[in-house]
């Protein structure tokens, strides 16, 4: 199964329901919309259906159904996604305006990203989420080339394959699309980013731009203080190469969306691992050097001299993140 699908089984969002075949427009709708699309052969017929469809019309719009359509022939696309991408694509010799359903932020930044490469004069693309129509032509004629870095923004801070950054907000990782290194995330499945690059964007969305030192010791220095708790702390070093490997390379799959067939290496080499036939992040947590024990701090009022001291329950001397009196005798002599 594709990325994405693995990404659905891992947070349980999989179901087993049956498989209805559409033989022809008479097939009876299914009552409960996500349970049937929540099946991929399912929207696998739905594709092949619809597409059957529009090759019966002679339109001049052509409408694209997220989850549902794609057309110019066979793909080896997994993704609904990049299948819009690539349909848009493959029509756009005779056709110059589109509408597409879908509520879909992953959607919305691949078409304003393509639709800024292709430069195709003359070309509108309405996004219809429920009762908003967005045009997306105009939103392209605001951003400018900063269009190039929204997808290796969107990707670092989260997207439906890779975890969020906590205490990241798309808003703020919005306003730090500055770094020109954004543009050059998912270039290519086996070159990541500069790492340098990478760790200072990271810096800069911590409102820490221009830090000198490692991504781990950021975490020392905000957990000292700003008494952060662990879950509140950037990535460390390792987990954040690792973030950035899962990152690239879906940034890398949304790069070939334009394209009719996929060359995509195996996710095991960036990033993930196998475990009971899922995909799941390979998270490689780096433990805090012992001096610097983030989650574990105390506020004693007396000299931290017995257990009731959490540091010294936990065999740890008084950090400079402690804050405990002047009169502590668990201090580093």
């Amino acid at each position: 199964g594709s990325l994405k699908e693995q990404t659905r089984k891992t947070r349980g969002l999989h179901k087993s329901h049956g498989v209805i075949r559409i033989s022809h427009g008479g097939t009876k709708v299914p009552v409960r919309w996500e349970d049937y699309l929540s099946v991929t052969q399912n929207k696998k017929n739905l594709v092949i259906f619809l597409k059957s469809l529009v090759d019966e019309l002679a339109v001049k719009e052509i409408l694209l159904q997220g989850e549902s359509l794609t057309c110019g022939g066979k793909t080896t696309h997994e993704e609904a996604d990049t299948m819009i991408v690539q349909a848009m694509h493959g029509c756009l010799n005779k056709y110059r305006r589109f509408y597409v359903f879908a509520e879909d932020t992953d959607v919305f930044l691949l078409l304003i990203h393509f639709m800024h490469k292709w430069q195709i004069a003359g070309l509108k693309v309405y996004m219809i989420c429920g009762q908003r129509y967005l045009p997306l032509h105009e939103f392209i004629s605001i951003l400018g080339d900063r269009c190039g870095k929204l997808l290796g923004m969107h990707v670092l801070t989260g997207c439906d394959t890779v975890n969020s950054v906590y205490g990241v907000s798309k808003p703020k990782a919005y306003k730090k699309l500055g770094h020109e290194i954004l543009a050059a995330v998912g270039s290519s499945f086996n070159t990541l980013p500069s790492m340098n690059d990478i760790v200072a964007y990271f810096y800069d969305l911590y409102g820490m731009e221009g830090f000198q030192g490692t991504m781990n010791q950021l975490r020392y220095k905000l957990s000292a203080e700003r008494s952060l708790s662990e879950e509140s702390l950037p990535p460390s070093d390792t987990t954040l190469l690792g973030h950035l490997r899962r990152a690239n390379y879906q940034a890398a799959i949304w790069r070939q969306a334009d394209q009719v067939n996929m060359c995509l290496p195996s996710p095991l080499l960036h990033g993930w691992i196998e475990c009971d036939r899922v995909l799941v992040p390979n998270y490689e947590m780096e433990a805090a050097p012992d001096h610097e024990k983030l989650t574990i701090r105390c506020a004693c009022r007396g000299a931290c001299a017995n257990a009731k001291c959490s540091c010294r329950r936990h065999e740890l001397v008084c950090a400079d993140m402690c804050k405990c009196s002047d009169g502590c005798l668990n201090r580093e002599q």
